[in-house]
C-alpha cells in the first residue's frame, strides 16, 4: 500500500473518530445539552465528518487496495503449518 492511498483510508477513520467523541460528549450532557441543541456544533462535529468520509471512501474503497494473492498465500501457509503439527 502507498503511502498516497494510506492516506486516503486513514483520514476517513480519524474522522469518524471525531465524531465519535462528539457523540460521547453530546450523550453526556443529555437531550437537552449545549452540543444537543447547538445546530452548527452538530453539523460541524457530526454531518461534516461523517460526509467527508463517504465522499472519499467512493473513489478509494479500502477493499481495492488488500493484496489479494498475499493473503491467499498465507491462509495456505497457515493450513499447511496446522496439518503438520
Amino acid at each position: 500500500m502507498s503511502s498516497d492511498s494510506s492516506l486516503f483510508i486513514f483520514s476517513p477513520q480519524l474522522l469518524l473518530q471525531i465524531r465519535s467523541v462528539f457523540r460521547v460528549i453530546e450523550g453526556s450532557q443529555g437531550y437537552f445539552g449545549p452540543l444537543a441543541t447547538n445546530q452548527a456544533a452538530f453539523f460541524l462535529l457530526d454531518s461534516l465528518p461523517l460526509f467527508i468520509a463517504v465522499v472519499i471512501y467512493i473513489p478509494f474503497w479500502p477493499g481495492q487496495y488488500i493484496d489479494t494473492n498475499r493473503l491467499r498465500e498465507e491462509q495456505h501457509a497457515l493450513k499447511e503449518r496446522a496439518n503438520a503439527s
